[in-house]
């Protein structure tokens, strides 16, 4: 009896690790808020074009990295950069932790009429530029201090969520 009674227990204990384990949200490893939403773009307002950056990008550097754009309003856009290290240590030697920032980002047409979100953090900035292949988009990063230039200018492409 009595080890039919721990077993319970330790079945009970060890569900409650696996329940808080798998209760926070990731997209490829990378962390996402709790309370992440994608509203999908108003037609009236958003011009079709501006409503193809909606959804979640993904791509990577030394690390995995995703742009979730939440929602865009007129001429603004809120923007979820997620991290998650490939490796336990980056190219410089120091490691980090997977995280997640929420930013609102101002957007601007190009003179190409191809849309940018403009994702100013505290590191730097990441330019979010559409390109002619609704698939993907170009990422510039600026402001990163001795970032290596491969990592400058990546192509990150559409995540289709399920």
């Amino acid at each position: 009896m009595k080890k039919i009674i721990l077993s319970c227990f330790l079945m009970v204990f060890a569900s409650m690790f696996i329940s808080l384990a798998e209760a926070g949200e990731y997209i490829n490893n990378c962390p996402v808020p709790d309370n992440l939403k994608i509203i999908q773009p108003d037609g009236n307002v958003v011009p079709p074009k501006l409503a193809l950056l909606s959804g979640v990008w993904e791509g990577s550097w030394m690390s995995s990295a995703i742009f979730i754009v939440e929602q865009i309003k007129g001429d603004e856009a809120v923007v979820v950069l997620a991290w998650a290290p490939v490796t336990a240590r980056s190219q410089a030697g120091t490691s980090f932790a997977p995280g997640f920032v929420r930013l609102k980002c101002p957007i601007k047409q190009g003179e190409d009429g191809n849309y940018r979100i403009i994702c100013a953090a505290k590191s730097g900035t990441n330019i979010l530029i559409q390109t002619n292949d609704p698939k993907q988009i170009r990422v510039v990063r600026e402001g990163f201090g001795t970032m290596a230039p491969e990592n400058r200018d990546s192509i990150f492409r559409k995540k289709e969520m399920k």
